[in-house]
């Protein structure tokens, strides 16, 4: 399941973190949740605090104004991926 907005959208102006971090100090990895909303290179890092099973990008991926862009974003993204086989 997905829980969002965990930060600040990138898209939607306005649209807000709706949790505090001691609401999200409550997840379990047994709660198999997703972060999503406001996730950046710059927000991964706070998401170590909790315990999402991980986490989904969109805006600011889709916030991309050219090709060349979305790879570049999608490069700062690659260091916070994990790959299971």
């Amino acid at each position: 399941m997905t829980l969002s907005p965990i930060f600040d959208s990138v898209s939607k102006q306005d649209y807000r973190a709706a949790f505090s971090p001691t609401e999200l100090m409550t997840l379990t990895a047994a709660d198999h949740v997703i972060a999503l909303g406001g996730i950046t290179p710059e927000t991964l890092p706070q998401l170590e605090c909790y315990e999402f099973e991980g986490f989904a990008v969109l805006g600011y991926l889709f916030s991309a104004r050219r090709p060349t862009n979305l790879n570049e974003r999608l490069i700062k993204l690659q260091p916070y991926i994990c790959y299971n086989s």
